[in-house]
């Protein structure tokens, strides 16, 4: 796992699936995330813009 890749890869899916940069704050996202993988380091809406 790589926290860049991650980033890369998240900032890609929001602006090709048309998500609101906000998406990142949702706590049931967050939570879906860190279920998956607890190293990932979260980013914040200002961060993806």
């Amino acid at each position: 796992f790589s926290n860049k890749t991650f980033r890369e890869k998240l900032a890609i899916w929001i602006a090709v699936d048309d998500q609101p940069f906000t998406i990142i704050k949702c706590p049931e996202f967050q939570d879906l995330l860190n279920f998956c993988n607890s190293e990932i380091c979260m980013l914040t809406a200002d961060t993806i813009k």
